[in-house]
């Protein structure tokens, strides 16, 4: 995974976490496009 990738995922996780969300990233699909990443969210495990 390229290293903007992790970065988003990092950002991703630590606002979904301060929002106490039960959500967390399941998958990121990286440069769908040349300047678009997707995150697909899903239920965190209990």
């Amino acid at each position: 995974m390229p290293g903007t990738a992790q970065l988003h995922r990092g950002l991703i996780s630590g606002a979904l976490y301060e929002l106490g969300r039960e959500l967390e990233i399941s998958e990121i699909d990286v440069f769908v496009q040349p300047a678009l990443c997707v995150a697909r969210l899903g239920r965190r495990a209990s």
